[in-house]
């Protein structure tokens, strides 16, 4: 028996290949794949907190029910020929102690194949910063950013009993047909040497405009302290609202960063992406760049009041006025709304969009 990990990264498309494999548990147990999370798609990522890892969506029996979840893995994997686990956080652990855990608990970990999503720094922080701010009013600051993927391949790769490792480019150009799920079904199937049902789904995470996740980070730095670092009700209605709003086209600019926040992070993470490229041939992801050429630069400190907007390339300021009267005055809403539209006067997608998010929010 295989037991096979999808080990992340994070930002790198896992929610999509969870859904993915959840919805289609069934077809891939009928091809002698066990997959199986207990009633929630996700609940796998619950795995690291038996290593000692926190998430910021932790409660009262987490650990509990990862044990239970694991518990019912080794009861079920004698009828099936492979087990398959998905968990973005094992990237970044100790293989080792991760491969002990899941032997403790009496999975064979005698023949491992791990697959991993790696995603280029420049294109990986826009993602990082937004879903830190979902849960903050803090953020990494570009010069901090540094992340060590070369390392993490490096101890997967050389731990005893892992047998394969692969590791993909999370870029559309790389992807099969640009699909992460599509590429992770391939991928998957070439990895046991079976013929698997393909795997179909659809975008889960949605991203949020430059603008909007300025006035996310507003209302992050009014929430009580003690809320830091945790989803809460009125950072998730929000979230929510803006998500609804972007259902006919993103309302504002995509993120993007300038170039002072792009250097910094190309010039931390150059050598990792070179390290990276030589454990993994063939990998090609990109030596980290501004303007189409590789920098030399000197390290720079990153100085500001930690406001979002110091990072981001293009910001629409009158939207961000328009959005910030549309979700903090209740007075001027109506007059927001109206000016909002405007901002989308022939485009009657986005215009639907924005009605349809205004009635639902009353």
């Amino acid at each position: 028996m295989a037991l096979v990990l999808h080990i992340g990264d994070g930002k790198c498309g896992s929610t999509a290949i969870q859904h993915a494999l959840h919805e289609q548990r069934l077809q891939l147990r009928a091809s002698g794949i066990l997959f199986d999370t207990g009633p929630s798609r996700r609940d796998h990522f619950l795995l690291t907190t038996l290593i000692g890892r926190v998430t910021r969506s932790s409660g009262p029996g987490q650990i509990e029910y990862a044990r239970h979840n694991l518990t019912s893995l080794v009861k079920q994997a004698v009828d099936y020929n492979h087990v398959l686990i998905s968990s973005e956080g094992l990237l970044s652990a100790d293989p080792k102690e991760v491969l002990d855990l899941l032997a403790h608990t009496g999975l064979d970990t005698s023949d491992v194949r791990a697959i991993a999503y790696v995603r280029e720094p420049c294109s990986m922080y826009p993602s990082l910063i937004q879903q830190q701010l979902k849960g903050s009013s803090k953020y990494t600051a570009p010069g901090d950013y540094r992340r060590p993927l070369d390392l993490f391949v490096h101890r997967w790769q050389t731990t005893l009993g892992v047998k394969r490792v692969s590791v993909r480019l999370f870029d559309r150009r790389s992807l099969l047909d640009g699909d992460v799920v599509k590429d992770f079904s391939t991928t998957l199937g070439s990895m046991i040497g079976d013929s698997l049902p393909e795997l179909t789904g659809a975008q889960v995470n949605t991203s949020l405009s430059a603008e909007q996740l300025i006035i996310l980070q507003s209302l992050q730095r009014k929430l009580p302290k003690e809320s830091q670092g945790k989803f809460t009700p009125d950072a998730n209605r929000l979230i929510s609202f803006f998500q609804s709003l972007n259902s006919g086209g993103m309302i504002g600019n995509s993120i993007k960063l300038n170039e002072k926040a792009s250097s910094l992070i190309a010039s931390n993470n150059m050598s990792i992406v070179s390290n990276l490229n030589k454990l993994v041939p063939g990998l090609g992801m990109a030596i980290p760049s501004v303007n189409g050429s590789s920098l030399q630069v000197s390290k720079v400190a990153w100085q500001g009041d930690g406001s979002v907007a110091e990072v981001l390339l293009n910001v629409n300021e009158s939207l961000v006025d328009t959005l910030s009267l549309l979700v903090n005055d209740k007075n001027l809403r109506p007059q927001a709304s109206q000016e909002l539209l405007r901002f989308y006067v022939s485009d009657i997608s986005r215009r639907n969009a924005i009605v349809s998010a205004l009635q639902k929010q009353g």
